[in-house]
């Protein structure tokens, strides 16, 4: 039995790095993906005719550059679009967006609305994520049924075990378990995340030769965040917001941060800080 589970856990994970390479590549030939991968070329022929069998991949015309060498063009592979979707959420200051996305990583549909973040109450916030994604779900043009999942992230402390948002400087609110809500709701997988969790991940899925076993993504915009990968894997912490500082105290009794306490790591550095800073420097060297 242990001999099967480890053979299914091979093939699983060989499929996996063979998908990876198409998606990193774009079109590659099956022995591009055999020397990238290290799989045998027997390995890759025969997982790349199941995926191809399963509408997970599609061949390819040979690209210019390929079909100009000499001796027999290679066929490549490609990541057939219509195999599966993801409707991605993000809600951050003020702002809520959607995009559905097909799985050649091509944007198909997308919205955005503008909210009062700080302002809303639960309700009006959950109905407000709710409603937009029920929107992209009802649109005519859309195959309801080769979305996949539903991929929520926020700013702030998430517990994406718990599937909740726990806290985050954008809302009063806390303690929302948005990915439950969102399943029972439509009946789709769903899960959530630290935003900048997820731009860790996507970097070492972009680029794994780069982004590999130990590097940093910070997030500078009118929030502060951190993604931290170390040996190759995400550092979640307690919860699964390990590498969040911008709500560490920089300095006790500081600045004023816009989660409502004083000397945040994000009221120095976050953008709308640095403004704060640039205004109140130029009242101080007016002219009297």
């Amino acid at each position: 039995m242990s001999v099967g589970i480890r053979h299914d856990d091979l093939r699983r994970r060989n499929r996996a790095m063979v998908i990876s390479a198409v998606r990193r590549a774009g079109q590659p030939s099956r022995t591009e993906i055999a020397a990238t991968t290290g799989l045998s070329h027997s390995t890759i022929s025969a997982i790349s005719s199941d995926l191809i069998g399963e509408g997970i991949l599609n061949e390819s015309k040979a690209s210019e550059a390929v079909s100009l060498k000499r001796g027999r063009p290679q066929v490549g592979l490609a990541l057939n679009p219509e195999a599966a979707a993801v409707l991605a959420v993000v809600l951050s200051l003020n702002f809520l967006s959607v995009a559905v996305i097909d799985y050649a990583g091509q944007v198909v549909a997308e919205e955005q609305r503008r909210l009062d973040t700080l302002t809303m109450s639960r309700e009006e916030l959950i109905d407000e994520c709710v409603a937009i994604v029920r929107r992209r779900l009802e649109d005519p043009d859309l195959d309801v049924q080769s979305i996949a999942r539903i991929a929520l992230a926020i700013q702030g402390i998430t517990d994406s075990h718990a599937r909740a948002m726990l806290w985050s400087p954008i809302t009063p609110q806390t303690n929302i378990a948005f990915a439950d809500i969102l399943e029972a709701e439509f009946g789709i997988p769903a899960t959530m995340e630290n935003d900048c969790n997820m731009m860790a991940v996507a970097l070492r899925w972009r680029d794994p030769g780069r982004y590999r076993d130990d590097f940093i993504a910070i997030l500078l915009s009118h929030g502060i965040g951190m993604g931290l990968v170390l040996k190759g894997e995400l550092f979640t912490g307690t919860h699964s917001s390990g590498g969040e500082f911008g709500h560490m105290i920089h300095r006790p009794g500081g600045a004023l941060c816009r989660c409502g306490r004083r000397g945040c790591v994000e009221a120095y550095a976050g953008n709308y800080a640095i403004w704060r800073n640039a205004k109140q420097m130029g009242e101080d060297t007016e002219p009297v």
